[in-house]
């Protein structure tokens, strides 16, 4: 009987184990699939773009430039809507130059 009992717990945290990586995967990852296990919020819906526009930009930064971008970061760290977000948005992508794939997203 205890063989049993020990099993059944090894399964049932094994199962956790796994359940719990998965949840995880699929939060820190699916968007980038475009799959959410729960609707972003605006901020961590910005800062997703915000990561995209900055790893896919076609244009070398200077250092103003950077300095541009880390404020911007900051920026949309403290904004709650979209209405206040999408402007931010908006200037990293001139920033990188890719305005004319992204800006279609922001409208």
């Amino acid at each position: 009987m205890k063989k049993h009992k020990k099993l059944i717990i090894s399964l049932i945290v094994t199962m956790l184990v796994i359940i719990s990586g998965g949840i995880y995967i699929g939060y820190q990852y699916g968007p980038n699939f475009d799959f959410y296990l729960v609707p972003p919020t605006p901020k961590r819906d910005a800062m997703l773009a915000f990561n995209k526009i900055s790893s896919t930009g076609i244009y070398t930064e200077n250092q103003t430039q950077k300095n541009r971008m880390t404020e911007i970061r900051n920026d949309i760290s403290n904004k709650h809507t979209y209405k206040e977000i999408y402007p931010l948005l908006k200037q990293a992508l001139a920033i990188k130059g890719r305005v004319s794939l992204f800006v279609g997203m922001l409208t």
